[in-house]
């Protein structure tokens, strides 16, 4: 279906090439990011300069199961600066962008930062893979991509999103550097947070969901049990998994399950209650729900968040 799909947005650039030239020489600097993480950063980078920013994913999207629209597309072929991850989840974005006659600038946050191989721990769904990842990360099948998790791979990127928008933007080229150094400096403070939180303890989170926070538990040295991998395409799990992880709870003395955003938390649910224990919601900040994006959620609103939910479970 989505080479189908993908068939029909080539046919519509084509047919729309002209009006997609016209709109791009709008004066106004256009900024679009796959995900709500380099939304958000991008925003703080570019605060008071003449840019818009907007997001290919939809507030209350599921990531891993979303179509992209023909409008979708025209709009990335418009921006002056096209944000994404640059995995293997983004393999259909890059044969959009190759397809272009004029695609946009692009910047691919991978490329500027600290990457970990996939990791799939024990009793974890999806877990049978026989290749081997190397334990220096020098050779991997698959990296993870849910690189924003740690605080100081968002320093990273906003900083990758400073460089490229100075280039598409010289005038503005303080400006943005000046935001991006208040931004860090938030970004330091909330790393520094965590481990002040996380530093000497031995914590075990458990989540009844999809695990997209490897880079956050290796960060602050967190150990964890889940039900499947971060990019996993189930929601449910077996009662094997199920059983193993009601066993973790009881062993580490749980007082909390977690479960992540846009989650239907069935899994979690069973395992908490079969444990005796509450479900809390742990926000990889992938997506948000449009409800908190009008309230004005931010990256650092929700790890702190994040931050005050590991106090109260530990």
């Amino acid at each position: 279906m989505k080479k189908i799909l993908l068939l029909l947005f080539f046919a519509v650039l084509m047919l729309t090439g002209c009006t997609a030239e016209s709109e791009k020489n709008d004066a106004k600097i256009k900024i679009m990011s796959s995900v709500f993480p380099y939304y958000d950063f991008a925003r703080n980078v570019s605060d008071g300069a003449d840019v818009s920013v907007s997001m290919l994913l939809p507030p209350g999207a599921e990531s891993h199961s979303f179509e992209p629209t023909p409008k979708d597309i025209i709009d990335m072929q418009n921006c002056d600066l096209f944000i994404y991850t640059g995995g293997e989840s983004d393999v259909w974005i890059e044969k959009i962008l190759e397809s272009m006659s004029e695609p946009p600038r692009t910047l691919k946050i991978m490329e500027h930062a600290d990457l970990l191989c996939e990791e799939f721990s024990e009793g974890m769904e999806d877990g049978h893979h026989d290749h081997e990842h190397d334990e220096h990360g020098h050779e991997c099948e698959e990296y993870d991509e849910h690189l924003w998790t740690s605080p100081l791979n968002a320093v990273k990127a906003a900083e990758a999103i400073c460089a490229a928008l100075s280039e598409a933007d010289t005038e503005n080229e303080e400006l943005y550097k000046a935001n991006t150094k208040r931004y860090t400096d938030e970004l330091l403070s909330l790393h520094d947070s965590f481990e002040k939180l996380t530093k000497g303890k031995n914590i075990t989170m458990i989540f009844g969901d999809r695990f997209p926070f490897l880079y956050f538990a290796k960060e602050y040295g967190i150990n964890y049990y889940a039900a499947f991998p971060g990019c996993s395409s189930h929601t449910e799990a077996n009662a094997s998994t199920i059983a193993f992880l009601i066993d973790k709870a009881r062993e580490t003395k749980a007082e909390c399950i977690f479960y992540m955003e846009l989650s239907n938390h069935l899994t979690a649910n069973v395992i908490a209650e079969e444990a005796g224990c509450d479900i809390c919601l742990f926000h990889s900040c992938h997506n948000l729900t449009r409800v908190e994006l009008e309230s004005g959620e931010t990256y650092i609103s929700l790890m702190n968040k994040n931050l005050e939910m590991l106090k109260n479970a530990f």
